[in-house]
């Protein structure tokens, strides 16, 4: 995607800014339509696909419930990892370690 160079500004007085662009392109106003076109027609596909990524976690989500659902039923239950952290080992120097404790 081509970059758009960035104004400048200036103060002119307490009222007024000036807007200064390096650069000046003629630019049809038919380009600047189909562009709107294009970025609309995309914004419509992105919500598309976000609604089908979507329809596919929500399926996802439903078949881990239906499956946790049947282990309750047969009598199944997930071994919970601890969730308390181990204290940290305490390491001890040798005798004539330049390290302090």
């Amino acid at each position: 995607m081509k970059n758009i160079p960035k104004p400048k500004f200036e103060k002119v007085d307490d009222n007024t800014i000036r807007i200064i662009v390096e650069e000046a392109n003629d630019v049809p106003l038919a380009k600047i339509l189909e562009n709107r076109d294009k970025l609309l027609a995309q914004k419509k596909q992105m919500r598309k696909d976000l609604a089908k990524q979507e329809e596919y976690i929500d399926q996802a989500l439903k078949n881990i419930e239906e499956i946790l659902t049947q282990a309750v039923k047969l009598g199944i239950f997930a071994k919970l990892k601890p969730t308390e952290p181990k204290p940290p080992a305490i390491r001890k120097l040798k005798e004539g370690s330049d390290k302090e404790e």
